[in-house]
């Protein structure tokens, strides 16, 4: 809790750009760009899978291609945990980023950091309280 923190503007023509804290050595930028896709539940999902697991690389990849490795919303990708990282029946996947060597960000070891936000919230446009994990 308190990890990621998220603000809501109505006008984002008058947001402007500052420079990174002195105590921020890097000072690299990067765009993410999201665009119109689908989204589908992984195996471990679905159900309990017992059996050979040599699909999951193929799964994988297929889902990074309907939506790319950074996307809102859609299911959390948590192939590297051993559990479901959404809190609760009442949250939902906000945001997914994958690792970015060029930007130093790093999420459990070279995976993706997922964060999560409560339906009711969502909608209200109230990003008070995100939930976050890595995997």
């Amino acid at each position: 809790d308190g990890y990621v923190k998220a603000f809501y503007y109505t006008d984002d023509e008058t947001l402007e750009q500052l420079e990174s804290p002195v105590l921020v050595k890097n000072n690299h930028k990067q765009s993410v760009t999201f665009k119109d896709s689908v989204d589908l539940p992984s195996s471990e999902q679905l159900r309990d899978w017992e059996g050979d697991e040599s699909y999951m690389d193929v799964e994988l990849e297929f889902r990074d291609e309907l939506h790319g490795p950074n996307y809102l919303l859609g299911y959390p990708s948590f192939h590297s945990l051993a559990y479901d990282p959404t809190p609760g029946p009442e949250w939902i996947s906000l945001l997914t980023l994958r690792s970015e060597d060029e930007l130093h960000w790093c999420w459990h070891d070279g995976d993706k950091l997922m964060i999560f936000i409560e339906k009711e919230k969502l909608l209200r446009c109230d990003f008070s309280n995100l939930k976050s994990d890595a995997g």
